[in-house]
């Protein structure tokens, strides 16, 4: 192991003395490198080697070779590339196949590959490492529509991009994905050969097709050949596509609709006639056009499934027999067809029969709030939109899709922040006291998507979160000490920025003293109640007054001085220092900005930080990046 580790670091010796005769890296530098590239590749070639070895290898190369092209930069190093300009990137590369020659399985480490041969412009190698992965994983889609979109748009071959198209197509037959990035594909080339001819001068197109030169065509092909190029101008092939995509998914609804979805930016002379074609397949499959006998036919039997639907939900929860999933997918048939009231009296059943479910208390919550505008006017819910939109049987070339049940579902939460803006008095308090009955009831691991929600509308709604607040400490209290990211933490920073939008920094101080003496809830609290103190201070270093936001009533209030603030970050480096590298990197940046990069404040937190951080090379990367400092003992 020992020569072979010795072989590798001797193959190094070229790169590294003409990095170091660039002047990029010192000879100390260039020492720590060699020790560093030693102890990766030791780790590498023991017998219990793993994914992270590798990763942290390339990590190191990939930081290395930012901070060489930042040196380029600010050291004004000048003249035609060479050796040391792109010796770092061939190594991650050689690191890259080591790592996937080992892990051939991984699909996440060759995505990580092909995503670093794109940033580095590495076109050669970008097409070895697709053929590889496309190799041992020609059943993935993915890749298939990474290859081809790479053929299409960086290499400007859109015949090799259809062929790779067509090819992941006979590989992966159950993939829809692949049919709608075809289609993209087809419409996109037709689109870029529309511009071609127009910036050429070789012919103008409008709706109605090409105008060709009569001249320029003799002979009895020039009619055909005319004909065959404007109808591929005008889309034929994407057609083609569609046809051949709907035999292949013939009953799939959402799959049709996904074709319109692709249409709707694109413009081009066939788009009409091809958006018919699609919307006419589309409404017959999904149950007419809805005019005449069939029509109406099709309504009332609409109607009876929905009214059969729910009564066996009815039923169903009756007898006991609803789980969480069931009741979810009930409260979504409802959304879809357009019965707020309905949904909101499922998500209430829902969570007295499971109130430990955070979903359906978040169901509830967005629910409670549409139905709270909808209460001042109808046309603020989906119910009222939908019958607003009733009567209204014409519709635009560029109309939407009505929403599916899943998507539906995943847009309530966004409509009800809308909706709380309009709410009343009584309506603002019911979802306060919704709000609190679920983050009583839902255990407080399954709890911060409650929480986030709860934020969410009840800001939309100019509600008081004053009692969320207090509901907040008390969590605390229970508590151990929070993680780094996540968990109560982003709760806290989260509360702190709508308390400061409500109510300006003196509402933000009010919630973290509290919170302060008691087990730190999360990094996050920390990273936001110190960026908040330090873009006060920084407006008030300005000239100007404490920012606060528009339509606050709150008074301007001091901000903290250097001692106060210093204070602050020390409690949370207390708290974090030896995990949270971005901490550091605040407290740095706070330091340089009030002592001057040169001053020797940031250094101080650099030391420090070094001595704290269990694994303190990304906060030193970071920080040399930042501050283009010499690199004493990257080791």
């Amino acid at each position: 192991m020992a020569d072979t580790v010795r072989y590798l670091l001797e193959e190094m010796v070229p790169e590294l003395e003409a990095l170091e005769q660039r002047g990029y890296f010192s000879r100390q530098e260039i020492k720590a490198v060699v020790q560093k590239r030693q102890d990766f590749e030791y780790a590498l070639k023991r017998k219990a080697a793993v994914r992270e070895d590798y990763l942290r290898y390339i990590d190191y190369e990939e930081r290395l070779e930012e901070l060489r092209a930042s040196r380029r930069a600010s050291r004004s190093i000048s003249g035609k590339a060479g050796l040391a300009e792109y010796c770092i990137v061939r190594r991650t590369h050689f690191i890259y196949e080591r790592a996937t020659r080992k892990f051939r399985g991984d699909l996440d480490l060759w995505s990580r590959w092909l995503r670093f041969c794109q940033r580095t412009r590495s076109s050669k190698q970008m097409s070895k490492v697709l053929t590889k992965a496309l190799q041992l994983h020609s059943g993935c889609a993915a890749l298939w529509t990474y290859a081809a979109a790479w053929e299409f748009e960086s290499n400007l071959n859109a015949a090799a991009a259809r062929a790779l198209m067509q090819r992941g197509l006979r590989m992966c037959k159950h993939a829809p994905q692949l049919w709608h990035e075809y289609f993209r594909l087809e419409l996109l080339y037709a689109l870029r050969l529309r511009e071609r001819r127009r910036v050429l001068g070789i012919g103008a197109g409008d709706d109605d097709g090409m105008a060709l030169d009569a001249d320029a065509e003799e002979g009895e092909g020039g009619d055909e050949a005319a004909a065959a190029v404007a109808a591929v101008l005008n889309g034929a092939v994407a057609q083609v596509v569609y046809r051949n995509a709907i035999a292949a998914f013939p009953d799939s609804v959402p799959f049709r609709a996904k074709f319109l979805e692709i249409l709707a930016p694109l413009h081009f002379p066939g788009r009409v006639s091809l958006k018919q074609q699609v919307a006419a397949l589309d409404a017959m499959a999904a149950g007419g056009s809805g005019s005449g006998e069939e029509g109406r036919q099709r309504r009332e039997a609409a109607e009876w499934l929905r009214q059969r639907t729910q009564e066996a939900f009815e039923e169903a929860a009756a007898d006991g027999l609803l789980t969480e999933a069931l009741r979810l997918d009930g409260i979504a048939f409802f959304l879809h067809c357009g019965d707020a009231h309905a949904a909101a009296a499922a998500a209430r059943a829902g969570t007295q029969a499971l109130p430990q479910s955070a979903a359906l208390w978040q169901q509830l919550l967005a629910l409670e709030a549409v139905l709270a505008a909808e209460q001042l006017g109808g046309s603020s819910s989906p119910a009222g939109r939908q019958q607003g939109s009733e009567g209204s049987e014409d519709s635009s070339d560029d109309e939407e899709l009505p929403l599916t049940p899943a998507a539906g579902a995943a847009s309530l939460a966004a409509t009800a922040a809308t909706a709380t803006q309009h709410s009343s008095g009584a309506a603002q308090k019911r979802l306060e006291e919704t709000a609190l009955a679920a983050l009583q009831a839902v255990p407080a691991a399954d709890a911060m998507p409650v929480w986030l929600a709860a934020v969410e509308v009840l800001c939309a709604g100019s509600c008081s979160l004053q009692a969320l607040a207090q509901q907040l400490v008390q969590s605390a209290m229970r508590q151990a000490r929070g993680p780094v990211e996540g968990g109560l933490g982003t709760v806290a920073a989260v509360m702190l920025a709508a308390l400061h939008r409500a109510g300006g920094i003196a509402a933000a101080r009010a919630l973290y003293r509290v919170l302060l003496p008691l087990p730190p809830p999360g990094g996050d609290f920390f990273r936001a109640l110190l960026r908040l103190e330090a873009e006060e201070q920084a407006a008030a270093a300005a000239g100007s007054v404490a920012a606060q936001p528009a339509g606050s009533k709150a008074a301007a209030v001091e901000p903290l001085s250097d001692k106060q603030l210093g204070e602050l970050f020390e409690a949370a480096t207390d708290a974090y220092g030896a995990e949270d590298a971005q901490l550091w990197l605040q407290y740095a940046d706070w330091r340089a900005s009030r002592d001057g990069p040169a001053a020797g404040g940031a250094a101080a937190v650099y030391w420090k930080a070094r001595k704290m951080l269990r694994r303190p090379e990304e906060f030193e990367a970071a920080y040399h990046l930042r501050y283009k400092l010499q690199p004493v003992g990257m080791a």
